[in-house]
């Protein structure tokens, strides 16, 4: 047994007796651990508007809540954009607790021409506190592409009072809520009224005590100024995305669409990953053998290769937030990276994590000196034209590191035409 397994150990027993006593101890993260930590980003339902957690989504009665409610899930079974934005595919459930197959069939034919099996509808009432968390889980369980759940309304599935704090009852039945949305990772749309009096702040027309709202990690309103028009506005906010308000009309075919249209931009990637991918990706052509692509270097030595190289002057304390902020990133590009210190320096450790590379029957002794994009290869080997050609692309055979670049670059816009 070597020192750490023996430190283990230890922490284990030690952990077991203090559970054993009743001690508490907080399970404290550092500072550094935090810095550097690879932590997923926020994955949305639909992109800049819903993204996974709880979400509050208020509005006044007959509004066209429960109408915006069955677009978003119908849209998301489908795969389809939502009011422009796109959605994650998945399996969702819809508790449409004030409506009955009648209705719920006449209003989806007149929104689509069909629904897939990954739409569910239910009007099976149960209560946060008597049965609603099992019901949820057992769906969860049966389906686990789940990635909507929508409850329309909060009311018909509240814990009965018990003459208590109400704001305390509220927070409680809403942390439920919320810690089955993490603890499967998806997103919990809970529909609501607003409440009879106006406020200038959105979070305040929420139906009910501030537990409501307070618990959620993001909130939506829906405001219609009379239900004779056709048109509302849509205020999205939350603890992870930015405020929003869209402007909405209603179509014949009972559809909210969107008015003020921006085209949606797909947040592109930070620029210093892809000056750090470039360099390390053509390291590996030029020092590594198809089978062992890592390469290892030090935060300084990599700021000092990207200054010489791209002339670009990035702090390497720089690089290693941005590298770690931004993985997801690099994994784009089919590239994993670790950041480990020690007493001298901080290293970060590249591989190539994209197995379709490694497939790919090309080695560095069979290259062609040019880059073209007529490539065609084996597409039971698991690649397709575009990944031979962004392949041969990197790994043309470089002069210079200031050739790589220029070869590298290129590469790129021939990628990009052969997807187009």
């Amino acid at each position: 047994m070597n020192e750490h397994e023996l430190f283990d150990v230890m922490d284990f027993q030690r952990q077991m007796y203090e559970e054993a006593m009743g001690i508490k101890r907080f399970k404290t993260v550092d500072g550094e651990t935090l810095m550097n930590k690879q932590i997923p980003p926020l994955e949305y339902v639909v992109e800049e508007i819903l993204p996974y957690g709880m979400t509050i989504f208020a509005g006044d009665s007959k509004s066209g809540k429960s109408i915006l409610t069955l677009n978003l899930c119908v849209a998301v079974s489908k795969g389809e954009k939502f009011l422009g934005y796109p959605t994650k595919q998945g399996t969702v459930l819809y508790l449409a607790l004030e409506d009955n197959e009648r209705r719920l069939q006449s209003r989806a034919m007149m929104m689509t021409d069909d629904l897939t099996d990954k739409f569910h509808f239910t009007n099976d009432r149960y209560q946060i506190n008597n049965g609603l968390i099992d019901a949820m889980e057992n769906f969860v369980s049966q389906y686990p592409d789940t990635v909507l759940i929508a409850i329309d309304v909060l009311e018909y599935i509240r814990s009965d009072s018990n003459g208590g704090n109400v704001y305390k009852e509220d927070y409680k039945d809403m942390i439920s809520l919320h810690d089955f949305a993490n603890r499967h990772n998806l997103s919990l749309l809970i529909v609501h009224h607003t409440r009879k009096q106006d406020s200038s702040d959105e979070l305040k027309k929420s139906s009910g005590s501030t537990g409501i709202v307070g618990a959620a990690d993001n909130f939506i309103l829906l405001s219609r100024p009379k239900r004779t028009e056709r048109k509302a506005t849509l205020f999205c906010s939350g603890r992870d995305v930015a405020d929003k308000e869209i402007e909405l009309s209603l179509s014949d075919n009972l559809l909210w669409e969107i008015q003020n249209k921006e085209e949606y931009i797909e947040k592109s990637c930070d620029p210093v990953v892809i000056l750090v991918w470039k360099y390390v990706l053509s390291h590996m052509v030029e020092n590594c053998t198809p089978d062992h692509l890592h390469y290892e270097c030090t935060a300084t030595e990599l700021s000092c290769a990207i200054k010489e190289i791209f002339d670009e002057d990035i702090p390497s304390n720089v690089i290693t937030k941005r590298l770690t902020h931004n993985h997801s990133d690099l994994a784009k590009f089919g590239m994993t990276f670790k950041s480990t210190r020690t007493r001298k320096s901080r290293r970060l450790e590249f591989e190539i994590a994209n197995e379709r590379l490694r497939r790919l029957k090309i080695t560095l002794g069979q290259l062609p000196e040019e880059i073209r994009d007529d490539a065609e290869y084996d597409e039971s080997d698991g690649v397709t034209v575009c990944d031979g050609v962004e392949f041969i692309c990197h790994k043309v055979e470089k002069r210079t590191k200031r050739n790589v670049v220029t070869a590298v670059s290129s590469s790129q816009e021939s990628c990009h035409a052969v997807t187009e």
